[in-house]
């Protein structure tokens, strides 16, 4: 009758925007799901009180990128280039210039010259990592952070070690944003470390 092939007609249109809805919806849960490499503006925050520890002594200050790979990790399970977490700054530019500075802020003439001034300090990025647990999307975050400083005067070498590691649970992959505070936080730590390191100031004072 009419009215049921109206009734029929009705049913197939029902069933079609059923249909069209949830593939709409599965590809919008596709393109959520899908992952974009993260870059990373290194800025870490220090707050070095101005003092006068370094007596004004000149030290030459030098830092070397020592990290096996200039990527900075991956902030997902498939550890490919879509997961990449990544800077396009020059990583020993920026801990060379927090160094300066705050050897500047402590008292020492800190300067980028390396000549046969009487002390000199060189510093070695070893780490700056970040990682996740390797079973699933979210759960643990891991950063490392690892400098060395080799300090050299009148013929004399100090070679201090400074680490920081920085974990956090997440319940959710964690934002771009996000994992550029995390690391600027383990990087900032571990600069802090070696500025307030009264060994090394000892050392390249007296």
């Amino acid at each position: 009758t009419p009215t049921s092939v109206t009734q029929q007609g009705m049913n197939a249109m029902k069933a079609l925007n059923i249909i069209t809805c949830i593939l709409t919806l599965s590809l919008l849960l596709v393109a959520g799901c899908a992952q974009s490499p993260q870059r990373v503006w290194l800025e870490p925050k220090l707050h070095v009180p101005t003092s006068s520890v370094g007596e004004g002594r000149v030290v030459a200050v030098d830092v070397v990128d020592r990290r096996p790979s200039p990527s900075l990790g991956n902030f997902g399970k498939s550890r490919d280039a879509a997961t990449e977490l990544s800077t396009e700054q020059d990583v020993a530019l920026v801990v060379k210039q927090e160094v300066i500075s705050g050897m500047r802020k402590k008292g020492f003439v800190a300067v980028e010259e390396q000549t046969n001034r009487d002390a000199k300090l060189n510093v070695e990025i070893q780490s700056l990592e970040y990682a996740t647990s390797p079973n699933t999307w979210t759960g643990d975050v891991y950063i490392k952070s690892a400098l060395k400083a080799v300090a050299s005067k009148n013929g004399k070498t100090l070679e201090k070690m400074y680490r920081a590691n920085f974990d956090k649970r997440v319940v959710v992959v964690p934002t771009a944003t996000t994992n550029e505070q995390w690391i600027n936080e383990a990087l900032g730590d571990v600069l802090r470390q070696l500025l307030e390191d009264r060994e090394l100031s000892f050392f390249l004072t007296n």
